[in-house]
């Protein structure tokens, strides 16, 4: 019977061992995967913080996209040494399109002012002329007719009346 209660003893010792050895496993496994999920949360925080970073970035770019969009739109508003001629050819062409003969007599630069003179001589209706003003006026270039002479001219051949108007206008320039 000793022996047998030594044999049940160590038996008992054995299994003793194993659970405790289970449970001593399963508090490093605990301690292991609590800092596992520790890790996990602060890269999932990180990844998160730099996901948002990246929406910003990409939000700013558009944005800076846009922004060089409406500075060209601007520069082109101006007049430049560069697109001098491309204003007199829109000139020549919304004269044209309004009904108006047309024809450039002069171009001049005020520094100080900053703004191309130009002066150009029409020939058509006073609608026609009130049209091209207003065309002018809100076209893409800064540009306004300052000073505008007005005369009535008659065709001996056909006996017709019409305007020639002689129109001063500013456009800004850079």
């Amino acid at each position: 019977m000793k022996k047998e209660f030594l044999n049940y003893l160590k038996v008992y010792w054995k299994a003793a061992a194993v659970f405790l050895s289970a449970i001593a496993l399963n508090a490093v496994f605990l301690v292991m995967a609590s800092g596992a999920r520790n890790d996990f949360l602060n890269k999932n925080m990180e990844l998160s913080s730099l996901s948002s970073k990246k929406v910003n970035l990409l939000q700013l770019k558009r944005e800076a996209e846009d922004l060089k969009t409406y500075e060209d739109r601007i520069k082109s508003s101006f007049l430049t040494n560069d697109n001098a001629v491309d204003f007199i050819i829109f000139v020549e062409n919304l004269a044209r399109s309004t009904g108006n003969g047309v024809s450039i007599k002069s171009v001049s630069e005020e520094n100080a002012d900053r703004y191309k003179s130009f002066r150009i001589e029409l020939a058509g209706s006073y609608a026609n002329l009130v049209n091209f003003i207003a065309q002018l006026e809100n076209s893409p270039y800064l540009a306004y007719a300052y000073r505008v002479d007005i005369r009535k001219v008659i065709n001996t051949e056909t006996k017709s009346a019409g305007l020639r108007t002689v129109l001063d206008i500013k456009a800004l320039s850079l």
